[in-house]
C-alpha cells in the first residue's frame, strides 16, 4: 500500500502582510535631473510592474530624489513626467529579492507630449547595500536537476556555502538535510524565510520546503551588513513565491523512476539477490491568473491568485546488514568471543555480591553459559532461530511519503542474544509485528523477507 500525502496546496492572493521580518521585497531609489544635471522637484515618478501592471506612484522631493518601496521580484517599468520636459520611459528594470537599486533619471527638455524611451541599458548594480549574496531565479530553478525537486538544494552554488550534510536526506521533508550548510565559515544557524516571514523549525532548520515551480526565485545572502537582518550569524536563505499575473498560466511534471529502469543495489548484488520493486512518482502541477468572476468581478490588474500541488510516491528498498548468534552461541558456547579480548568476558548474573558500593561477578568459564531454564525465551529463541545465522541482509520496503507529520513504515529487525539464552527482537517505529518460521516478519501486514549473504 502507498502512503500519499499533498506536499502544497496554496492559495496566494496578491496581496501583502507586512511581517516584522527580513523583506524579501526590493525597492528602487534615485534621483530625476535635468540635462545639466541639477535636481528636479516635483516631477511625477510611477513604478510599473509589466506582469501584473499594478503601479506605485511617487514624487521626487526638493532635491529631485524619489523612493518607490516593497516591490515584489519582477520586471518593471519606470515613467517620469515633469513640466517643461519630455516624458521618460526607463525599459527593463529586473528587481530580484531583497533587491535595493538606484535608477537615476535625466529628462530632456521638451513639450511632455514627446516620449524619450530607454531599453538598452547595462545591469544595474546593487550599490546602496553592503550585503553580498547570490540570486537563484527562477530559470536556475526550472533548468538544473534537483534532488527530489528541492529547490534549496541550490543554495549551494552561491559562493562561500559548504555543505556538510548527508546527500541522501535532501528530500522536501528532510529538514535537517536541507538546512545542513554553512556560510563563509560562520559558527551559528542560518535563517530561512519565505515571502519574508520565518520558516523556521526547531535546532536551526528550515520548516518548510516549498515545490520547485511554485518559487520564483531566492537570494542566499552570504555577508549581511543592513540592520533588517539579524537573528543568526550564518547566511540567510531569503525566499519569493510565485504570484499570478494578468495572463493565465500554469505548468504539469512527473518525474518517474522504476526498477525496471534501474541498476541493482550494491549490497544486493553481493548477497545474490535480485533487484527488488523501485517506484517513484514526483509529480504537480501550478495555475496562476488574475481573480475572475464572470458578471461580477474582474480582478485584472489588481487581484490574482497561484496555487501550487505536488505529491510522491515512493517505494524503495533499502538493505541492511546484521550480525547474529552462531549455531554455538546458540547452544551457550561463547568461548570464540574470548579470541578478540577480556572484554568479552560473560559473568553469571545470578552470582552477584555486594562488595562496598560495586557489586561483583563470577565470571563463566571459557565463556560457557549453562543450558536456560526460561522457557520463554527458548520459545521466542526456536521461532526467531530459524530465520537467522551468522549475518543476515534484512530488506525492508520503505514506503514514505511528503508530509511533516508523515507515518514512517520503518522496520530494524535484530536477532540479538540478551542475558543468558534469551533471544529477543527490537523493532522500532511499528505498530505490528509477527514472527514466522522460516519466512520472516509480519510487519503492519505486510511480510518482509530476509536473505543470507
Amino acid at each position: 500500500m502507498f502512503h500519499h500525502v499533498p506536499r502544497l496546496a496554496t492559495l496566494a492572493l496578491f496581496a501583502s502582510i507586512f511581517l516584522h521580518a527580513q523583506d524579501y521585497r526590493g525597492q528602487i531609489t534615485g534621483k530625476v535631473l535635468d540635462p545639466s544635471g541639477a535636481a528636479v522637484p516635483g516631477a511625477q515618478v510611477k513604478v510599473i510592474n509589466v506582469a501584473t501592471n499594478s503601479t506605485a506612484s511617487t514624487t521626487s522631493d526638493e532635491h529631485g530624489s524619489y523612493t518607490s518601496l516593497y516591490l515584489t521580484p519582477s520586471t518593471y517599468r519606470v515613467t517620469v513626467e515633469a513640466t517643461g520636459f519630455k516624458k521618460l520611459v526607463r525599459n527593463g528594470i529586473d528587481v530580484r529579492v531583497g533587491d535595493s537599486l538606484q535608477v537615476d533619471l535625466t529628462l530632456e527638455v521638451g513639450a511632455a507630449q514627446e516620449t524619450v524611451n530607454v531599453t538598452a541599458e547595462a545591469a544595474l548594480l546593487e550599490t546602496t547595500s553592503a550585503s553580498t549574496g547570490q540570486v537563484i531565479a527562477t530559470r536556475t530553478i526550472a533548468d538544473l536537476p534537483l534532488s527530489d525537486g528541492n529547490p534549496f538544494v541550490l543554495h549551494r552554488l552561491a559562493p562561500g556555502v559548504i555543505y556538510n550534510g548527508d546527500l541522501k536526506f535532501s528530500r522536501p521533508f528532510d529538514n535537517g538535510g536541507t538546512s545542513s550548510i554553512v556560510v563563509d565559515g560562520a559558527p551559528g544557524t542560518n535563517e530561512f524565510t519565505l515571502d519574508g516571514a520565518p520558516n523556521m523549525a526547531s535546532g536551526g532548520r528550515v520548516a518548510f520546503v516549498p515545490p520547485r515551480d511554485v518559487v520564483e526565485e531566492f537570494k542566499v545572502e552570504t555577508a549581511n551588513f543592513d540592520a533588517a537582518d539579524g537573528h543568526t550569524a550564518g547566511g540567510n536563505v531569503n525566499v519569493a513565491l510565485k504570484s499570478g499575473t494578468n495572463s493565465v498560466h500554469g505548468t504539469l511534471y512527473e518525474f518517474f523512476r522504476n526498477d525496471k529502469l534501474a541498476a541493482n543495489d550494491f549490497f544486493l548484488n553481493r548477497s545474490g539477490r535480485p533487484r527488488d520493486s523501485l517506484r517513484y512518482n514526483l509529480y504537480g502541477g501550478t495555475v496562476g491568473g488574475p481573480v475572475w468572476i464572470p458578471k461580477i468581478y474582474d480582478g485584472r490588474n489588481k487581484s490574482f491568485f497561484f496555487f501550487g500541488y505536488e505529491g510522491i510516491k515512493d517505494r524503495f528498498p533499502e538493505p541492511g546488514l546484521f550480525t547474529v548468534p552462531t549455531v554455538a552461541q546458540r547452544g551457550g558456547d561463547l568461548s570464540g568471543l574470548l579470541a578478540l579480548g577480556s572484554a568479552y568476558q560473560i559473568y553469571d548474573p545470578n552470582s552477584g555480591v555486594a562488595e562496598g558500593s560495586r557489586v561483583r561477578r563470577t565470571p563463566l568459564a571459557g565463556n560457557l553459559i549453562p543450558k536456560p531454564v526460561n522457557a520463554a525465551a527458548i520459545h521466542v529463541e526456536d521461532n526467531l532461530i530459524s530465520i537467522c545465522s551468522q549475518q543476515w541482509v534484512l530488506v525492508d520496503v520503505h514506503e514514505r511519503n511528503d508530509a511533516f507529520h508523515t507515518d514512517f513504515n520503518h522496520a530494524v529487525l535484530v536477532c540479538q542474544l540478551v542475558g543468558i539464552g534469551a533471544a529477543v527482537v527490537r523493532v522500532r517505529h511499528l505498530r505490528r509485528v509477527r514472527i514466522i518460521r522460516g519466512l520472516g516478519a509480519e510487519i503492519n501486514g505486510r511480510i518482509t523477507k530476509t536473505s543470507r549473504i
